[in-house]
């Protein structure tokens, strides 16, 4: 595998569940790290910009190559970290008055089951 380069080109990019690695599971890879260097903590500022930029390099799609360039983070985290907090198209904003009576709504319809509260009608 070749040196990763940080002098790249700022490609927008997009991140939905169909851009996960169907490899991020897999075990069979030689590569695999073992489970003891794996970081289950906080990211840090520096692995957020070096997760940036190897999204602007390889898009938001590679997950399981992409892991292989920030140590103890596996193609998993970087997805989750990338599409949940770090991609241009999550919104930082306060939820609206009307998003949140939507939101105490459904839940007192459907308690905790947030994954059905999430899907669209």
């Amino acid at each position: 595998m070749e040196p990763f380069n940080f002098n790249i080109n700022n490609n927008p990019t997009s991140c939905s569940s169909a851009t996960s690695s169907s490899s991020d599971s897999s075990s069979s890879d030689s590569t695999t790290h073992d489970r003891s260097d794996k970081i289950k903590g906080p990211w840090s500022s520096e692995e957020d910009k070096i997760l940036t930029r190897l999204v602007d390099r390889y898009g938001a799609r590679n997950w399981s190559l992409i892991s292989k360039y920030i140590k103890g983070r596996s193609g998993k985290s970087c997805r989750l970290r990338w599409c949940n907090q770090l991609s241009p198209n999550v919104e930082h904003r306060p939820f609206s008055q009307a998003e949140d009576e939507a939101i105490l709504a459904a839940h007192a319809q459907y308690g905790n089951r947030w994954a059905t509260i999430a899907r669209p009608d």
